[in-house]
């Protein structure tokens, strides 16, 4: 497995000018490659390979959080604003925290503005509005079965 992400990020850089120039790019796809949080090991050859300093691939990953997510995994993000989180959302959540399995990651947002459709709960680019407690096993099931929102 790790010879074959390598290889397929290896392939990328190749393509590259002035691959060293490119890290942030670089570690997108092999964030991409790598199923999410890109693993040291994989930060270490690709020290080698760029000829940067591992500390400077660290400080890139620590300085954009997108890098530290899990893209495996489901974003399920619940609207906390006043509206939703009084319509429902502040039970909603417990509900989802509890049914939902650790392939899918809750998120709480700030208020999304759209309170006339709340509440409201976003998984990828499908938005559940005026969401009830009947709501939530679609929800669930959406998640469980879905993978165009990865």
């Amino acid at each position: 497995m790790k010879k074959e992400i390598l290889k397929e990020i290896l392939k990328y850089i190749e393509k590259l000018v002035n691959p060293s120039e490119n890290l942030l790019e670089i570690l997108i796809i092999s964030q991409t490659k790598a199923g999410g949080l890109i693993p040291f090991w994989l930060q270490k050859e690709l020290s080698e390979i760029l000829n940067i300093d591992i500390e400077e691939i660290k400080e890139t990953i620590e300085f954009f959080p997108f890098l530290r997510e899990n893209i495996d995994k489901k974003k399920v993000e619940i609207c906390m604003g006043l509206s939703c989180y009084m319509g429902g959302n502040s039970i909603f959540i417990n509900t989802l925290q509890e049914k939902l399995d650790e392939n899918s990651e809750i998120v709480e947002k700030e208020c999304e503005e759209a309170c006339e459709y709340g509440p409201r709960i976003s998984i990828g680019n499908k938005k559940f509005q005026f969401v009830s407690e009947e709501d939530l096993e679609e929800i669930i099931e959406f998640c469980k079965n879905d993978s165009s929102n990865m």
